[in-house]
């Protein structure tokens, strides 16, 4: 392997495939369902890293991240920051799924720059037991950044992305879709590391949030 390609990979800036399961992978968490837990490589969400979904707003993209917010917030003193979220988080849903609303912390306008800036750190602080962010437009280079600092801080970050940004390449752990159909959740999970993609329709009512 020569000195070039080495030097990327030392800086992760290129994923190696023969390394999906190798000892620096992340531990899962458990997204709360057992049908998405088994489909996914991990067996729950990735501990650390970023996690890119791809939803119009209002299609219980939340719900799905909820039960794994909660158990990780549980006896802990993680808070979990929203960076620019289309909407007003409404909290009866937030505390009728067992999240604490004092550690619900929002910044609900941002410019594009600054929005990057806080999300970055607050991955990189690794005080986040959670961070949900809202871009309309990243570049690569933006998504490296966010990765890295994910990774740096043993941190989950949710990117929430129009269906559009599919087509641009991302370092990200895991690119799903989210869409809702008659009361269900359709997941198709497009990419994750040392895995394959997958579609699965979850049975549970999701309720809004």
């Amino acid at each position: 392997m020569n000195t070039e390609l080495n030097t990327l990979l030392r800086r992760r800036q290129i994923w190696h495939a023969g390394h999906g399961c190798a000892s620096g992978m992340a531990e899962g968490r458990s997204t709360g369902y057992t049908q998405l837990d088994e489909a996914l490589v991990w067996q729950g969400w990735p501990s650390r890293g970023l996690i890119e979904v791809f939803a119009d707003p209002g299609q219980g993209e939340i719900s799905l991240f909820l039960p794994a917010l909660q158990a990780q917030t549980t006896g802990k003193a993680g808070l979990i920051l929203w960076v620019c979220p289309p909407f007003r988080p409404y909290a009866p849903a937030l505390q009728q799924a067992g999240l604490d609303l004092a550690r619900q912390w929002v910044i609900p306008k941002a410019r594009p720059a600054d929005a990057l800036w806080a999300t970055e750190q607050a991955l990189r602080s690794g005080l986040c037991a959670g961070v949900l962010a809202w871009f309309r437009r990243l570049d690569g280079t933006g998504l490296r950044r966010l990765q890295l600092a994910a990774e740096e801080g043993q941190s989950t970050g949710l990117l929430f992305r129009p269906l559009q940004s599919l087509q641009q390449p991302s370092p990200a752990m895991l690119r799903l879709q989210v869409q809702r159909m008659a009361g269900h959740l359709q997941v198709r999970i497009h990419r994750q590391r040392g895995g394959v993609p997958k579609e699965i329709l979850l049975e549970e009512i999701i309720s809004s949030v």
